[in-house]
């Protein structure tokens, strides 16, 4: 919109021109001003005032142009001039875009149209007066459109009237339209005859409908039902995962505790494998053979760490040999208490290094034991007569546990406290009457047939033992 403005005097004040929607300056051309006001107020319109120009950079005004041209567009609003060259094509533009639309719709009509003339002509109860009538009525569609169209973008605000008001079309009783008599060429009959049709089709679909009524209903039914059953089957379904879950947790708890029962099981398997090994590595054990181990020193034997016998190259201490008779004496004793034997008119008295022997049934104890202060020739002969009496003993267990020729000792045990060695040489176990060298290989020989006397006892169960366990 523009404006003039005029003084008292009558001369004319230069004034900015405006776009009427986005409020930009225009860009009139040389000759503008040699318009007469009449033509300005003419081409403006008559009452129209010139805004002050403002900046138009602002979102608000930006919103308020973009609304506004939305207005007329959509029909809601009357264009206003002058417009500016950009709004004016986007004005066009839109109308542009309309009216393809229109004409897109005109070309779905007429092909929906032509769809329904085939059908007519295929159906036999449809008559050619319906095709001609669906023509009209598209022709008064399409016109109405049109000048629904054409209102919309000259004069909105102006109430358009009603196409189906200014068609010659009729409503029948039964809410179908219908051309009057003196539109078409047809007889009331035919036209009578096509609504007989057309109220018999009618009537075809109401009863199809009221039977897809009813099968609607027959089918939300048993929906219901079915409802009703899917609900009792969850209910169930969860008391028997409840269940589930319970058992489930019995079967782990039966589960753990057999695992636990197992593993008990597996630890005492393994205790009693382990107390079988050893028994059994105790029952082969030679307790005598580890209560008294023999062995020997160069030619000195020795029986648990005492050495039994002196060589001028070693002299050994009286009291480490007596030591030695001691364990000799203890050790015959265990051999003859295993071997179930009762040694004929000796009796041993094991008491260590002061252990003695006497000759039954009332002899005197002699010592099995040398004193170097007592006199010699008293404290040799009795030593003497002692170490005869234990090697007759020991000659005895030889004759209970020898079985020729599987089984027997590697020196021969002769009387007078002799013995033999294996290339038949004798040797005395007196000391007073041989050499220390020839006494102490007679002793180391006795060790050694005491050794073999202890390998002869295993496997022989011990006497005391076994009475034991038959008390038991």
């Amino acid at each position: 919109m523009s404006s003039i403005v005029s003084d008292d005097v009558g001369s004319d004040i230069s004034v900015q021109y405006c776009c009427q929607k986005c409020k930009r300056p225009l860009d009139l051309a040389s000759d503008f001003g040699n318009f007469r006001t009449s033509d300005l107020s003419s081409a403006v319109g008559v009452g129209s005032s010139s805004p002050t120009y403002s900046p138009t950079s602002s979102l608000d005004h930006r919103l308020q142009v973009n609304a506004y041209l939305s207005d007329i567009i959509n029909g809601r609003a009357e264009a206003d001039h002058p417009m500016c060259q950009e709004c004016a094509d986007i004005l066009i533009s839109t109308q542009q875009q309309l009216l393809d639309f229109q004409k897109e719709e005109i070309v779905c009509l007429e092909s929906l149209l032509e769809q329904l003339k085939a059908n007519t002509t295929e159906r036999s109860g449809v008559s050619t007066n319906d095709a001609h009538t669906a023509e009209q009525m598209f022709s008064i569609s399409q016109r109405s459109r049109q000048t629904s169209s054409l209102s919309a973008t000259n004069s909105p605000n102006e109430d358009s009237p009603n196409p189906l008001e200014t068609s010659s079309f009729e409503v029948d009783e039964d809410g179908l339209f219908r051309e009057p008599l003196h539109a078409t060429g047809d007889s009331p009959a035919e036209a009578e005859e096509g609504n007989v049709t057309t109220k018999a089709e009618l009537h075809c679909t109401q009863e199809e409908l009221v039977s897809l009524h009813q099968e609607f209903v027959r089918l939300q039914h048993q929906s219901r039902l079915l409802d009703k059953q899917i609900a009792t089957n969850e209910a169930a379904l969860l008391v028997r995962q409840a269940e589930l879950d319970r058992i489930t947790n019995e079967y782990n708890e039966q589960r753990l505790t057999l695992m636990q029962a197992e593993e008990s099981l597996g630890v005492l398997d393994g205790r009693l494998n382990d107390a079988r090994y050893q028994y059994e590595r105790l029952r082969r054990t030679n307790v005598l053979n580890a209560a008294f181990p023999i062995w020997y020193d160069g030619h000195i034997g020795v029986i648990n760490g005492l050495h039994l016998g002196r060589l001028a190259s070693k002299p050994i201490t009286w009291p480490e040999i007596n030591g030695a008779l001691g364990q000799c004496a203890m050790l015959v004793t265990c051999l003859a208490k295993r071997l179930s034997h009762t040694f004929k008119n000796y009796m041993i008295i094991p008491m260590g290094s002061q252990s003695k022997i006497a000759a039954l049934p009332n002899g005197t104890p002699l010592p099995l034991y040398n004193s170097p202060g007592s006199m010699r020739l008293f404290s040799s002969a009795s030593f003497d007569n002692a170490l005869v009496m234990l090697l007759d003993c020991v000659g005895q267990l030889q004759a209970r546990v020898e079985r020729p020729p599987f089984f027997h000792l590697p020196f021969k045990i002769l009387d007078g406290g002799r013995i033999e060695d294996r290339n038949g040489s004798v040797f005395s176990i007196k000391c007073s009457t041989t050499t220390d060298e020839n006494w102490t290989k007679a002793l180391k020989m006795l060790l050694m047939d005491l050794k073999y006397l202890i390998a002869a006892t295993v496997g022989r169960p011990d006497r005391s033992t076994s009475k034991a366990q038959a008390g038991y």
